[in-house]
């Protein structure tokens, strides 16, 4: 019975590990792509020039492997309202839960893969009108 239940256990915790670790790939994602798109409005460049910019950070992102994909854009937004410039980035990851019979999501059971979201948002004060 105790190896039964500590064959569980790890199988559990494999789980947890690689959706652990791809929230975290995800995030930290998001958070470069935010970043390099910030350097890039910071030093006056354009809303196209600083989406590539977030483009370009995010590539620069881990790979995951295989039960973790590389994150993927959900949504850019670089606005400009009242003086203030706002940088919005959302990113997304799946993750291929090892053992999805575990899951108590029924989605999550049937498909064997959890999606990861992450929104980041940069404001600083704009100089251009």
């Amino acid at each position: 019975m105790a190896v039964f239940l500590l064959t569980v256990l790890a199988l559990l915790i494999s789980n947890v590990f690689v959706m652990n670790l791809a929230k975290k790939y995800n995030d930290d994602g998001c958070r470069k792509a935010v970043e390099s798109a910030a350097r890039a409005a910071l030093s006056g460049k354009d809303p196209v020039t600083t989406q590539k910019a977030a483009q370009d950070g995010l590539s620069e992102a881990p790979q995951g492997g295989y039960f973790i994909e590389h994150p993927t854009f959900l949504e850019y937004k670089d606005e400009k309202n009242a003086g203030v410039r706002q940088i919005k980035v959302q990113t997304q990851t799946v993750a291929r839960v090892p053992f999805p019979i575990l899951v108590l999501d029924d989605e999550t059971r049937e498909r064997g893969e959890l999606a990861f979201k992450s929104t980041y948002i940069f404001e600083f004060e704009s100089k251009k009108p």
